[in-house]
């Protein structure tokens, strides 16, 4: 069953707030999304397994504080 979810991250300075279906959403599912909605793309992201692969490719697209 899928869930709403709400995505809040930082783009250049400013919050933003994305919301999301999805069956379920962990942290590292949150930071994919955010570098999606920036403009990444899901081949980017998809073979990325480890948070810190994840925030060094949001770096590029400078997204931060994903929760």
């Amino acid at each position: 069953m899928q869930a709403d979810y709400e995505i809040h991250y930082i783009k250049s300075d400013h919050k933003k707030v994305r919301r999301v279906r999805a069956q379920h959403m962990m942290d590292l599912d949150a930071w994919k999304f955010a570098i999606i909605a920036e403009g990444g793309s899901r081949e980017e992201t998809s073979p990325l397994v480890c948070l810190a692969q994840v925030k060094a490719l949001a770096a590029k697209y400078d997204v931060s504080s994903v929760r």
